[in-house]
């Protein structure tokens, strides 16, 4: 029945599966923030110290960083693919299995990397032109 439904309305599955995938980086509205307010710092403040909340919205913006990052890194993606497996993995399971808890929390550090070394790669090519 389920891959029958899938078949018949893929779009809405689809959908689904990319909610999840946002939700699995920035935490899903209803369980996630508090009065279902994603990055409304006024309605946090009742429930997070502005050192949490900070940490809270610097953590939730990291992916988009890293994908800027490996816009800058596009030519050497091939270094990356391990880390962007794990990432993709992670995904996947979150997106097909019913998972309350996220665990994007400890793929943080693969992202950092990846910002890390595409600011790197910022900063060789900005030293190679003024040169």
């Amino acid at each position: 029945r389920a891959i029958a439904s899938i078949l018949r309305e893929p779009a809405v599955y689809l959908w689904y599966c990319l909610q999840k995938a946002v939700f699995f980086w920035v935490g899903n509205p209803i369980s996630d923030w508090p009065y279902h307010a994603m990055f409304n710092v006024e309605a946090m403040r009742p429930f997070f110290s502005p050192q949490r909340i900070v940490g809270i919205l610097a953590s939730r913006i990291l992916p988009v960083f890293a994908a800027l990052g490996m816009i800058v890194l596009r030519h050497r993606w091939r270094e990356f693919l391990p880390l962007l497996l794990v990432c993709g993995y992670f995904n996947v399971i979150h997106a097909l299995t019913y998972a309350e808890v996220r665990y994007s929390e400890p793929l943080h550090p693969i992202l950092a990397v990846v910002i890390a070394t595409a600011a790197g790669e910022l900063q060789r090519r900005l030293k190679l032109i003024s040169q």
